[in-house]
């Protein structure tokens, strides 16, 4: 009985000293997430938080008081596109929504025969029909390629934030007939928020990435805030077990 326990604790001694005295995998690259917060803040709070977060001092400050904002409705989170990726390779995030509309139409036709037998008319008139069609995404999309640097301290991004959003159907008038009848064509207006950028960021910051005012239904600020956080990586994370 005496053996067998000296022999089990000289094995785990013997162990734990094996695991103290083995090195640490070494990081072998490094793996980045990047996100962006869309978030819509009314003109009167805008008008304070935009200032705070460009600067360095107080910009951490603005973007809690933004996060308590969200959370009490008084800002409201858009879109929260998130990107995990390996260091500068190419990611893309997207939430999109399909619009298809028309953009070639036939004109209307010079009838030939007026109703009754008449003589013709030779004024055009009927309706215009669609003979070309185009698809409009909408929603947020995210395109980003990142460096890290500096032991993976700093982070340069390639990155390109984008929302884009319908707005209404703008109504045309088409030709009007002999007899006074005329129709409408519709075609869809679109707003576009995009910022195509690079710069470098601390791992873990949130940096305010673009600012865009936006005058309906009323006017208020529409902010994309940026943060990106890199993470290292080891290969033998990704090694199949031994046998």
């Amino acid at each position: 009985m005496t053996i067998r326990l000296l022999f089990s604790v000289a094995a785990a001694a013997l162990a734990f000293a094996i695991s103290v005295g083995a090195e640490e995998p070494k990081a072998t690259g490094w793996n980045v997430r990047v996100e962006v917060q869309m978030v819509s803040v009314p003109m009167a709070k805008g008008l304070a938080l935009v200032p705070a977060m460009l600067e360095a001092q107080t910009a951490e400050s603005a973007f809690a008081d933004l996060d308590k904002m969200i959370v009490d409705n008084a800002a409201r989170l858009l879109a929260w596109p998130v990107v995990w990726i390996r260091d500068r390779e190419r990611g893309l995030s997207e939430a999109i929504e399909e619009v298809r509309y028309p953009t070639e139409f036939n004109p209307p036709q010079e009838p030939t025969l007026f109703a009754g037998g008449l003589k013709p008319d030779p004024r055009p008139w009927g309706p215009d029909i669609p003979t070309a069609f185009e698809t409009r995404n909408i929603g947020p999309t995210l395109e980003v390629q990142p460096a890290v640097k500096s032991g993976g301290k700093l982070i340069e991004l390639s990155i390109v934030p984008q929302m884009v959003r319908f707005v209404k159907f703008h109504e045309f008038s088409t030709p009007k007939s002999p007899l006074g009848i005329g129709g409408t064509m519709q075609q869809p207006e679109f707003l576009t928020m995009k910022a195509t950028t690079t710069f470098t960021v601390r791992s873990g910051q949130r940096t305010l990435g673009g600012v865009f005012v936006v005058p309906e239904p009323a006017p208020h600020f529409e902010l994309f805030i940026v943060r990106a956080t890199a993470f290292p990586h080891h290969d033998s994370e990704l090694s199949p077990p031994s046998p």
